[in-house]
Parts: C-alpha cells; structure tokens; sequence
C-alpha cells in the first residue's frame, strides 16, 4: 500500500470522526462551538438538519469518533517512524498508544473530564490495535558479513 493512502487513511478517520461530532453530537460540543466562531454554523445546521432524519446508535455518535481518532493517531505515529517496529519508532509507536487510550482511563478517575466509558475503550483499543495490524512493516534482518 502507498504512503499517500495510508496518509489519505489518516485524513479520512479525521475527518469522519469530526463530521459525527458536527452532525449528530450536541451544539455545546467544542467542535460545534469553532464552527460557530468561524462562521460556518449555517452550514453545519442544514447539514444536521438533512442528517436528523437518519436514526444513528449512540455508539456511532458517542464511541465511533474516539475509535477513528485513536486509529489515525496511532497510524499517524506510525507513517512518522516508516512503519517499523524498530527501536525508537516502536518506542513511540507504543506511547502513542499508551497516551490515547489514558485519556478515556483518566474520565475513570478524574471528576470533570468527561465521563468513562467500556464502549468507549473498546473501540478506542480497536483503533490503537488495527493499524498495527494492518500496516506494520515486515522485519527482515540480514546478517551482515
């Protein structure tokens, strides 16, 4: 697979985590709130107006977007370290993984950020797991004479 698709991959899951959150996530989010302070609510309104007829599972709204972030992330860190599992690239690889999946750990144990979820987690342990699943880079070790 080509750099520029897995780039484009990276794109993609932001992006698409950023719709769900215009689209079917409160007005009071922070993403919505932007959108508002840059002149582009009118926009978004007709769009949720169009997409309020469509019944989505709160997974999708709620779960989804942190589990797209999560893979473009990791995906990220990876397509930064040429895909390999090598020394500071795996190094970095696994605290990319580590930080993104604190973040729903911490709403466990910290009153007002936000609220811990095992949907959450789950789809957020997905997203760190498929990309390096999917994208690792074979190791091949030739022994040098």
């Amino acid at each position: 697979m080509s750099v520029l698709f897995k780039y484009g991959l990276i794109l993609f899951s932001l992006i698409s985590g950023l719709t769900i959150y215009l689209l079917w996530r409160d007005t009071s989010s922070p993403f919505y709130q932007w959108a508002v302070q840059l002149g582009v609510s009118e926009l978004i309104d007709s769009a949720r107006s169009l997409m309020s007829t469509i019944d989505v599972s709160g997974w999708f709204v709620y779960s989804l977007p942190d589990g797209l972030w999560m893979f473009a992330f990791v995906l990220f860190m990876m397509a930064v370290w040429d895909f390999q599992m090598t020394g500071h690239g795996r190094f970095w690889i696994i605290i990319s993984v580590i930080v993104g999946i604190s973040f729903e750990i911490f709403q466990a144990l910290v009153s007002g950020m936000g609220a811990f979820d095992w949907v959450d987690m789950l789809f957020m342990t997905i997203g760190a797991g498929l990309p390096l699943l999917l994208f690792k880079k074979n190791q091949v070790y030739e022994k040098v004479l």
